[in-house]
């Protein structure tokens, strides 16, 4: 199982809708090496309650996320950065 990152995403109060500002976050994170692939996320309730906004939020910003191949949702896991397909292969195990 994939060790759990307390990465929270930096919300920029740019005008920008909050799930895509966590979509974005998540991006810069990658991008700057913050989160590597195979890091595990907080759970969407922990990140919600953490930014103050409704669990939806976060879950629309992760569904977004999935469909962008920046992470990968596994039942009973969590959400786990994941681009790199071997690492993929080892949290299907």
């Amino acid at each position: 199982m994939p060790a759990r990152v307390k990465w929270i995403p930096y919300l920029s109060c740019d005008g920008m809708p909050i799930w895509r500002q966590i979509v974005c976050a998540l991006e810069a994170a990658i991008g700057s090496g913050e989160l590597r692939s195979g890091d595990g996320l907080p759970s969407q309730r922990y990140m919600a309650d953490f930014i103050g906004v409704h669990v939806n939020t976060v879950n629309r910003a992760m569904r977004d996320a999935v469909t962008r191949g920046l992470i990968v949702a596994k039942t009973r896991r969590g959400m786990v950065v994941g681009v790199d397909p071997v690492v993929q292969e080892a949290c299907d195990k």
